[in-house]
């Protein structure tokens, strides 16, 4: 028996259990399609609110909202520069592990013939799949965070 087949022959530990619920409250933060674009933008390197605004055609305040909620997660971190804050990417590992679900999903989607072009010619034009996996267009920009903040 190896040793990964021992330990889930019993029960999650309560520090499992603690790290599961890290990891749930985590993926909250990256559970909304803007959030995930913030993160293919910063995948790109550190960026000032207005840049990150202008790349995904959202407005400076909706930007700001998202973000305060990923630093305080800490899945982004800023920097103070002149007059204003640069944010980049406080682990990469985190955008990875999105990339992978991304892929997963379509994978799953392949599988059954189900996606479409345009979303498959996106993935393929931009490598390993850094992008946000959607089409060029920005979904409208509604000023607030989703209800998830």
């Amino acid at each position: 028996m190896t040793q990964i087949s021992k330990s889930l022959a019993a029960p999650p530990s309560e520090d499992q259990w603690r790290v599961f619920r890290l990891q749930a409250d985590l993926c909250k933060v990256v559970a909304t399609e803007r959030r995930l674009a913030i993160l293919w933008v910063l995948s790109r390197g550190e960026k000032c609110v207005g840049e990150i605004a202008k790349a995904l055609g959202l407005s400076i305040h909706n930007v700001s909202q998202h973000l305060r909620v990923m630093k305080e997660r800490e899945v982004v971190t800023s920097t103070k520069r002149a007059q204003s804050h640069v944010y980049s990417l406080a682990n990469p590992k985190f955008l990875e592990g999105c990339c992978l679900i991304r892929e997963a999903m379509l994978d799953q989607h392949r599988q059954r013939g189900s996606v479409m072009a345009a979303v498959e010619a996106q993935i393929a034009s931009e490598g390993r799949g850094a992008g946000p996996g959607t089409t060029s267009d920005p979904p409208p920009d509604s000023g607030g965070t989703g209800g998830d903040s």
